[in-house]
């Protein structure tokens, strides 16, 4: 018996049947593909959100520790312009446990803006060579560092002279003045970059 080739070839259950295996192999091609596509953009979406938060997380942070150092030491200040020794001693104290908070703090909070915001912003929180010298400084650690030295040479005042001491005083004011509008722009400028950078991926995020 002979079987003819054209005749199989021509056939509707061997055209169903090529035709199904076919339509099987290109659709799981497909789906693999997509499923690749939808793995891609979840890893991006875990990434970008990780960023994100890390970013949101560093600046809060360390805006607060910013802000609990200045407070604590406008306490200090406050209690001496009002010749308040024992209360400043007292205020000095707890403000140390908080400036040791910060110098635990800074340079984890530095690196996570220089990877996370702006490698410049960085600098304006902590300079590379802050350590050696503060003095002539504009970083928000230098200005603490100045008018940390500032109000403890007013506590330590322990002379007669009231002009020699008002003179004390006023740098120290001063100098807090200067930190606490530091604080102020540097707070402004890490509110601004962190929008600028990551503003439309949380919408995309929202969006999915």
């Amino acid at each position: 018996m002979k079987i003819n080739i054209n005749n199989i070839l021509n056939s509707k259950i061997i055209l169903l049947v090529v035709g199904f295996i076919l339509t099987g192999i290109v659709g799981s091609f497909l789906n693999h593909q997509f499923q690749k596509e939808v793995w891609k953009r979840q890893v991006h979406y875990e990434i970008v959100k990780r960023q994100i938060d890390q970013a949101r997380e560093a600046i809060e942070g360390i805006l607060l520790h910013a802000g609990k150092r200045f407070y604590a030491m406008q306490k200090v200040f406050w209690s001496l312009e009002s010749f308040k020794i024992e209360e400043a001693k007292q205020r000095w104290e707890e403000y140390s446990t908080i400036r040791d908070e910060w110098s635990i703090m800074v340079n984890n909070y530095r690196s996570k803006i220089k990877i996370f915001l702006d490698p410049k912003l960085s600098y304006e929180l902590l300079d590379k060579d802050d350590a050696r010298s503060y003095k002539n400084k504009e970083s928000l650690h230098a200005l603490f560092v100045i008018a940390h030295y500032n109000l403890k040479k007013l506590l330590n005042y322990s002379g007669s002279n009231s002009q020699e001491r008002r003179s004390i005083e006023l740098e120290a004011l001063n100098a807090l003045s200067e930190l606490g509008k530091r604080i102020g722009n540097f707070s402004e400028n890490c509110y601004k970059i962190y929008l600028d950078k990551y503003s439309y991926f949380e919408q995309k995020l929202v969006d999915g």
